[in-house]
């Protein structure tokens, strides 16, 4: 909801949304996506990690998942 808040507020698209994602404990990132224009709203990749580095999305249990599909 918060990027089709900042594209309504933005009309004539000036604005590159870059969704940055890492771990809470600590201010760092470990992953980006930059949002495109045609991609759907409901659900924003946490992106692609940052050099030299993987990232493992997990599920309940805390298996690895494949890319693609939800996890914690």
């Amino acid at each position: 909801k918060v990027v089709q808040k900042v594209r309504a507020a933005n009309p004539q698209n000036r604005l590159q949304i870059v969704n940055i994602y890492g771990p809470t404990e600590a201010t760092i990132q470990c992953a980006t996506h930059f949002c495109t224009d045609t991609e759907s709203l409901s659900a924003i990749p946490i992106g692609t990690p940052v050099a030299h580095t993987q990232l493992y999305v997990l599920d309940h249990c805390g298996h690895p998942l494949p890319t693609g599909i939800p996890g914690e």
